[in-house]
């Protein structure tokens, strides 16, 4: 009678697997079939199970839905920790995400990788601030300079938003807290002032500067946003000062290229001031 198979073997099996795979051109789905029976039996992924997994999607040059599908369940399960119902990314393992995907906006080559790095963020609670950065700058690259979409297959012309950019951007930014209301970093105040600082066209520009300002007036107001009166605005032009001030943004602004002088920011003072008064 067969002896049944430990964790540890079971384990054990499943890296042997996965590092066959790293030389394989091709995953198909036999390999995913396989590996999927494996991961169950282990329980959660552990780090060399989830660094082999990473670099055999990274190594091969094709791969099926299937294996995407359970690449991105087992990676975001093992970045994301249960910590009393909610889903956490501790310093640990955000340092980890970021050293795997590595250092450079072009490095992040795949779209199962775009898509692992933005669900990780997307579902962790607690924010990761890092990780944050380095996908803004990441989609700032493919925005401003490359042709294909960064998130789905496609074609798309640099330097020009369109409707299906300003989607991926309004779901990049649109995070909850608990209690429903929309969180805005300062991160995400400096990626879209580099956008709209360095955008050479909006295709649809009524609903960039909706998106724009409504997230300029969250990150001031979270909660009490759409209730100030632009019509009296010196106040707020005096926090959207403060807000657009190069100090602000400190050194993530200098990555993103945020232009720092006084005609600038009173230029897009008047035009936040402006757009606010017209879609209200």
């Amino acid at each position: 009678m067969p002896s049944t198979p430990t964790a540890d073997s079971v384990a054990e099996d499943a890296r042997c697997l996965l590092a066959a795979l790293v030389a394989r051109p091709i995953i198909d789905d036999q390999h995913v079939q396989r590996l999927r029976i494996f991961a169950y039996r282990c329980g959660k992924i552990d780090r060399r199970f989830a660094a082999q997994l990473f670099l055999a999607n990274r190594e091969a040059s094709l791969q099926s839905q299937d294996w995407t599908e359970l690449y991105l369940e087992l990676l975001t399960g093992f970045f994301l920790e249960d910590q009393e119902g909610q889903d956490c990314l501790s310093r640990e393992k955000e340092a980890l995400i970021l050293s795997w995907l590595g250092a450079e906006p072009s490095s992040i080559r795949s779209l199962a990788e775009r898509r692992l790095a933005l669900r990780v963020l997307l579902r962790a609670s607690r924010g990761a601030p890092l990780l944050e950065q380095r996908i803004y700058m990441a989609v700032m690259e493919n925005l401003l300079h490359q042709r294909e979409r960064w998130l789905w297959n496609g074609a798309r012309r640099p330097g020009e938003i369109d409707a299906m950019d300003i989607w991926l951007i309004r779901n990049l930014i649109d995070r909850r807290s608990a209690g429903g209301v929309f969180k805005i970093s300062c991160a995400t105040i400096t990626f879209l002032l580099a956008i709209e600082q360095h955008a050479s066209r909006f295709a649809d520009p009524i609903s960039w500067q909706q998106l724009f300002v409504k997230s300029l007036l969250r990150h001031l107001d979270p909660v009490r946003w759409n209730q100030v009166d632009v019509t009296k605005g010196a106040g707020l032009a005096a926090s959207l000062a403060l807000l657009l001030d190069p100090e602000t943004h400190r050194t993530f602004g200098t990555v993103m290229g945020i232009s720092s002088d006084e005609a600038t920011r009173e230029r897009l003072i008047q035009k936040i001031l402006s757009s606010a008064s017209s879609w209200r």
